[in-house]
């Protein structure tokens, strides 16, 4: 892609990408680097375009620049609830404040492969079939990885809120 068409794409869709790392950083300076993470991929990786939605495109490119993020920085910023309040940030699949700051959590511990799970579930919504499209994997995979992450949630539901978790296994 020209800087030109990226550009575009950035004047278009950067707002709704920002969103989509500041939900899962939960840190605004974090999802700025992450947005302009995303659209330095783009520049330089931009020709992988397939082809259909465009923002569904940019924010799976935003969901592994913010997962980055996570892992460079080690850990995410100490909950916000001002930032769930916000209702730019709603996700129709999050709407309990607990939901979102499990997620957050979650996206703490996990390895990368399950934070793309999550990300594509409670984020996006996506089917299964979907997920492993998007991911290019089998089903089977998809619903293997969702096991592993229904069982990272539920340790961290019922593990004492100030004990430090540790990361968990990937399950493949």
């Amino acid at each position: 892609m020209t800087p030109g068409e990226v550009g575009a794409l950035y004047e278009r869709f950067g707002f709704p990408v920002y969103r989509r790392c500041l939900r899962i950083l939960r840190d605004r300076s974090l999802a700025e680097d992450a947005l302009q993470d995303v659209f330095v991929r783009v520049l330089r990786f931009g020709d992988g375009f397939r082809g259909g939605s465009r923002l569904a495109w940019l924010l799976r490119i935003a969901d592994r620049a913010a997962i980055d993020r996570i892992g460079r920085n080690g850990a995410l910023a100490a909950w916000r609830p001002e930032l769930e309040e916000a209702p730019e940030l709603a996700s129709p699949l999050l709407q309990e404040p607990e939901a979102s700051r499990l997620l957050a959590e979650l996206l703490k511990i996990l390895p990368r492969r399950l934070q793309e799970i999550a990300a594509l579930s409670y984020l996006d919504g996506m089917t299964q079939a979907e997920m492993a499209a998007a991911l290019g994997c089998s089903t089977m995979t998809v619903k293997r990885r969702i096991r592993a992450l229904h069982q990272q949630a539920q340790r961290l539901t019922v593990a004492h809120p100030d004990k430090e978790a540790g990361h968990a296994k990937d399950p493949d």
